[in-house]
């Protein structure tokens, strides 16, 4: 097995109360790409996304500020350079996407993620996750999103290359950042923020893609 990697990633903002949000995708898209959207919400709304996206994971926050929403899509070549997902009711976001190389075809093995929400304090906090299959090469993505008026300022240790994305006025902010770690479980540790207002927290894994099973011919025995 080998880690999936990221290759190129993207952000992107609908400042303005919509219910049309166009999430920049990342360039250089190519057939069996991974491609995984983030998608965070300044008030809580149904989202429905596009043809061949999938959501597989969505957390609202405490007292409905704020709602985030993940989704992953296996590229075929034809995405182009932008989606729009549409929410039931209007709303700002703020959104961070990837493209990743070396991963599972969600088709056998999916993205897996957990989340947890709280309020009051400076530090997004995403929670332990235990992927499906042990112990791999896995991709992991500590995830925050808050709801509004936020910036996310550093990530958890150990974690690398931040995107921070935010509204700045009355607007949501979407930050992530990743790590290469074989390991069965993983708790990413803390984000640091400047306002401390109610956050979303979320631990994604993305699987490599499965060792080829290699069969061992028989040996006959060999009659004297």
């Amino acid at each position: 097995m080998a880690f999936p990697s990221v290759e190129t990633t993207s952000t992107s903002t609908e400042p303005a109360l919509e219910v049309n949000h166009f999430i920049q995708l990342p360039s250089g898209i190519v057939s069996g790409n991974l491609l995984i959207a983030i998608f965070q919400m300044t008030t809580p709304r149904t989202v429905t996304w596009p043809s061949g996206w999938t959501q597989f994971f969505t957390l609202t926050g405490l007292a409905s500020f704020g709602k985030i929403a993940i989704a992953y899509r296996q590229a075929d070549g034809t995405e182009g350079t932008n989606i729009q997902v549409t929410t039931n009711l209007t709303t700002r976001s703020a959104h961070n996407a990837y493209r990743i190389s070396s991963a599972a075809n969600p088709a056998s093995q999916v993205p897996e993620a957990a989340g947890v929400s709280q309020a009051g304090d400076f530090a997004p906090n995403p929670p332990s996750l235990t992927p499906t299959g042990g112990a791999k090469d896995y991709l992991w993505l500590a995830v925050a999103g808050i709801g509004g008026d936020d910036n996310i300022l550093t990530p958890p240790t150990s974690y690398t290359n931040l995107i921070a994305t935010n509204v700045s006025v009355n607007g949501p902010s979407a930050g992530s950042a990743r790590r290469q770690l074989n390991a069965a479980s993983e708790n990413p540790g803390t984000f640091t923020d400047d306002n401390g207002l109610t956050w979303i927290g979320v631990t994604v894994a993305i699987h490599p893609v499965a060792a080829p099973i290699v069969n061992t011919p028989k040996l006959q025995p060999i009659i004297i």
